[in-house]
C-alpha cells in the first residue's frame, strides 16, 4: 500500500505540474463491481473476512487515470511477487472495462538508472529482476519508478495530443 500511495503521490504532481486539466482525473485503489452487485442482495461472491455484506469486487486498480476522452490508464504497483497471470487478467479487465483505447501499465520500485550496460541489476533481488523477465514475455508496458514522468507524458501525448 505504502508504494501504491508514492506511486498516485508522484502522478499527482506530475500532472498538477505539467496537464493541470488532468490532475482532478486520478483515481486510487478503485474497486470494481459486477452490475448486479447490491449490498443487500445475498450473493455467494462475498468477503467472508469482510461480513457478509461485503462482496469481492471483479477487479481492483491501484491507480487510474481518465483522460478527457474517456480513455482509461490502468497502473499496476507492484514491489515483488509480480506474474504473468495477474498481469494477463489486468489487461483483460482494462480492455473490457475501459474499452479498446485504454491501456495498462505496471510501475516497478526498481530504478532503471541501477541497470548496468549488459543490461543486468546487480543491486536488485534476482527473483525480482526474474519475475520482470518474465512479465516483459507478455508484452507488457513495464515503467521503471524513475521513468515514471518521461513514460506518463509520452503515453498521455499519444493518447490525447495536446493535453500535456
Amino acid at each position: 500500500m505504502f508504494f501504491e500511495n508514492l506511486t498516485a503521490a508522484k502522478i499527482h504532481n506530475i500532472l498538477a505540474g505539467k496537464c493541470k486539466s488532468l490532475d482532478q482525473n486520478i483515481y486510487m485503489n478503485v474497486k470494481i463491481y459486477p452490475l448486479n452487485v447490491d449490498s443487500n442482495t445475498p450473493s455467494t461472491d462475498r468477503d467472508p473476512d469482510k461480513g457478509d455484506n461485503n462482496p469481492i469486487p471483479q477487479v481492483e486498480y491501484d491507480c487510474l487515470i481518465l483522460t478527457p476522452y474517456a480513455s482509461l490508464i490502468a497502473i499496476e504497483c507492484k514491489t515483488y511477487d509480480i506474474g504473468g497471470d495477474m498481469l494477463k487478467a489486468k489487461q483483460y479487465s482494462v480492455s473490457t472495462q475501459g474499452g479498446v483505447f485504454s491501456r495498462s501499465v505496471l510501475i516497478t520500485h526498481v530504478q532503471k538508472q541501477s541497470q548496468k550496460t549488459d543490461g543486468t541489476f546487480p543491486y536488485i533481488l534476482t527473483a525480482v529482476v526474474n519475475q520482470l523477465d518474465s512479465v516483459r514475455r507478455y508484452s507488457a508496458d513495464v515503467w521503471y519508478y524513475d521513468e515514471i514522468e518521461d513514460r506518463l507524458l509520452k503515453t498521455l501525448e499519444l493518447a490525447e495530443p495536446g493535453w500535456c
